[in-house]
């Protein structure tokens, strides 16, 4: 079996080097982080900590997969698995949830209304007027409904949407006010935005970084998760 010896020897060498070339392969190839938000964080929020990520992790071959849908569905996609990591106003007891910003909710009126001028405004200001509110089931929807109940008032509700955009739309034309979370669509001449105020702390909310304790992350997603929170969270998650 002598003879046999170069041969084995050049086969073991090959197959190093073949592992070593796969190895050099997968380390090089595109590793994929399925990251889930909803639409009021879409423009003010994701796209500068993907920057974020990007310039402070050497990080070049992970590549994100964005997927945008109401926070109810993103909790949900994380459950199934569907997704990696995600941005939720929700919080269940399979997932780990850490709070990350606090989101203020804003009134929109139409740019002729009489709150037009002021700076600030409180519940009372506005709850008789009539309402554009998003479909039942939405967080903001829930939010508001139980505000509303707190203070022994019955919601004059003139239209029930399903985003936000389609609200402001409806604001802008004079139906009605409506309480939502700031989104690109509110840089409109139809449409005045308004603080409320401080001492309405049901106007502000808080927006979790979920994933599933039960489903290992990948090197790539923990990495992500990692970067997000050292750098966003708060240091005090209560709401």
């Amino acid at each position: 079996g002598q003879q046999f010896l170069p041969y084995v020897s050049k086969a073991l060498a090959l197959l190093r080097d073949g592992t070593d070339s796969l190895q050099d392969m997968l380390c090089k190839a595109p590793q994929i982080v399925r990251l889930g938000y909803f639409h009021s964080v879409s423009a003010s929020f994701i796209p500068a900590l993907v920057e974020s990520f990007y310039q402070e992790e050497e990080s070049p071959n992970i590549r994100f997969q964005f997927v945008e849908s109401s926070s109810y569905d993103i909790l949900s996609q994380l459950q199934s698995g569907k997704l990696d990591l995600g941005f939720s106003l929700h919080q269940a007891e399979w997932a780990e949830s850490v709070g990350i910003m606090r989101q203020p909710l804003y009134l929109t009126v139409p740019a002729s209304h009489p709150l037009s001028s002021r700076s600030c405004v409180s519940f009372q200001d506005f709850a008789r007027e009539p309402q554009i509110m998003l479909e039942q089931g939405s967080n903001l929807r829930t939010n508001l409904d139980q505000v509303f109940a707190l203070h022994g008032v019955i919601p004059n509700i003139v239209f029930e949407v399903r985003e936000c955009n389609a609200a402001l739309q409806y604001v802008g034309l004079g139906f009605g006010v409506s309480v939502l979370p700031q989104v690109p669509a509110m840089d409109s001449d139809k449409v005045f935005v308004l603080p409320i105020s401080d001492q309405d702390k049901e106007f502000v909310r808080t927006v979790y970084f979920t994933r599933h304790k039960a489903h290992p992350l990948s090197p790539a997603a923990q990495k992500v998760r990692e970067h997000i929170i050292r750098s966003c969270s708060l240091k005090d998650p209560s709401p």
